[in-house]
Parts: structure tokens; C-alpha cells; sequence
């Protein structure tokens, strides 16, 4: 399991995340409002209220979370973990639109941008640093379902 290079690619992937939740995609500066993006919603940085909550973004992420971490418990079954690692994929896919999706609607068409100072985070490319490391491990994980596959025709 630890030995696979595919485990620390999607163990990588559970680690960003969690730091998502933790960590602005954006900050929206006025004169004397600042507003960040966060993934649980839109929140005022001098109340820590938030202004804006989010459904559905922070469901994608915990649920790109989750794949990831069960998949790397399923080494034993790797059809299995090639088809969750494929599914969990098609959501980071998903979440990236949701992502620019919920970013246009709640700053660009709700806030007039005379004024407004945009700052982006690293958070920013979490989802795309993700996409890349669970095609690496999908990779991984047939390489390691045809070396099986090519020892069980030489028995």
C-alpha cells in the first residue's frame, strides 16, 4: 500500500483537500470592506461572519476527499480503485466549474468592479494541482493492474 507511488499521489490529493477548507481562492478588497472566497462560502474578513454560504462546493470537496482517501485502502482490489480514482476525476473536473461558477456569480455579477482590488490564493489551483495527481495515479494504478495481469499468463 505505502510503497506504491499512487498512494502518496492520492493521499496528496486528501491533504489539499483539506487545506481548501483552510486557505482563501480569493480575497475582494474595497476601500474599507474586504471579503474572502472561501470554499464554505463568502465571508466578511473583519467579522468572520459569512455573508454567503456554499452548498455545494464543500460537499464536491468532501466527497473528492473521501474518494481519495478509500481508494488508497483499496490496493488490494485495483479495478475498484481504478474506477473511484476515475469517478473522483470527473468531480474535480466538476468542482473547478463549480468553482469559476460560484466565483462569476458571487463577485463579478453581484459586485460592481470599480474599486474592487482582486487578490487570488493558491487555493486557486488546488483543484488543478488535484486533477493532475489523480491522472497520475489512475496511471499508476493500471501499470500495476497489467503487471498482474502479465505475471498471471506466465503461471
Amino acid at each position: 500500500m505505502i510503497q506504491r507511488i499512487q498512494t502518496l499521489y492520492l493521499f496528496i490529493v486528501a491533504v489539499l483537500c483539506v487545506l481548501m477548507f483552510v486557505f482563501p481562492f480569493a480575497t475582494i478588497t474595497d476601500g474599507s470592506v474586504m471579503y474572502k472566497f472561501m470554499a464554505c462560502g463568502l465571508r466578511d474578513a473583519a467579522s468572520g461572519a459569512y455573508a454567503v454560504k456554499y452548498m455545494v462546493l464543500p460537499a464536491l470537496i468532501a466527497v473528492n476527499f473521501l474518494a481519495s482517501f478509500v481508494t488508497i485502502f483499496l490496493f488490494k482490489k485495483r479495478m475498484l480503485q481504478l474506477r473511484i480514482s476515475v469517478f473522483n476525476a470527473v468531480l474535480l473536473v466538476l468542482q473547478y466549474f463549480v468553482l469559476g461558477g460560484t466565483f462569476y456569480l458571487d463577485f463579478l455579477t453581484e459586485m460592481p468592479l470599480d474599486g474592487f482590488a482582486t487578490s487570488y490564493g493558491f487555493s486557486l489551483i488546488i483543484p488543478l494541482v488535484n486533477i493532475i495527481l489523480t491522472v497520475l495515479a489512475i496511471r499508476g494504478i493500471g501499470a500495476d493492474e497489467a503487471l498482474v495481469r502479465s505475471l498471471d499468463r506466465l503461471r
